[in-house]
């Protein structure tokens, strides 16, 4: 056997009998060894790959959570602008109501003026009414009252006659 030595020498190893036993114990050794750190080796490539998953899986997580977050910012937001528009509403049917009610009251003042204009309108006519029989009667007065003038200047203008007549005899002219 050669051993290699640091510098590239080699130098000559005589073996001992028993010693040689003991080598191949330690060559034993060294091929568990070289197992173990084989297996060793596999281990660490397995832990280096599930570390590497858990990495990717850490990256994963944190994107998750990320996404997590900025849906639950917009959730927020959505619960907001949820919350603003049910305000808006709430007002806007507020003011529905009062308007309902307002229209409420001015259909009813619209009946009440409609049903005053109806009463004024049959009063109009009840007006136009009275003053066509006044008018009538008026006429029929102003022709009783002509007539009672005309008669009154006829019985006038007879006894008128009359008088000038009686007159002119009394005095003997006639």
């Amino acid at each position: 056997f050669f051993f290699q030595a640091e510098d590239g020498i080699r130098d000559f190893c005589l073996s001992r009998g028993l010693g040689d036993v003991y080598k191949r114990q330690d060559q034993i050794s060294l091929n568990e060894l070289l197992m173990e750190v084989n297996e060793l080796r596999g281990i660490c490539d397995k832990y280096d790959q599930q570390e590497r998953e858990l990495v990717k899986v850490t990256s994963m997580l944190q994107e998750y959570t990320k996404d997590k977050n900025s849906r639950e910012d917009r959730l927020k937001s959505a619960e907001f602008e949820q919350g603003k528009l049910f305000e808006e509403v709430t007002q806007l049917r507020q003011e529905v109501s009062i308007l309902q009610e307002t229209n409420n009251t001015l259909a009813e003042r619209s009946n009440e003026l409609q049903m005053t204009n109806e009463q004024l309108a049959d009063e109009n006519i009840q007006i136009g009414n009275a003053l066509d029989n006044l008018r009538k009667k008026i006429e029929s007065a102003t022709i009783d009252n002509k007539l009672q003038i005309q008669r009154i200047r006829d019985a006038t203008t007879v006894l008128s006659t009359d008088l000038g007549a009686n007159q002119l005899v009394g005095a003997g002219l006639f």
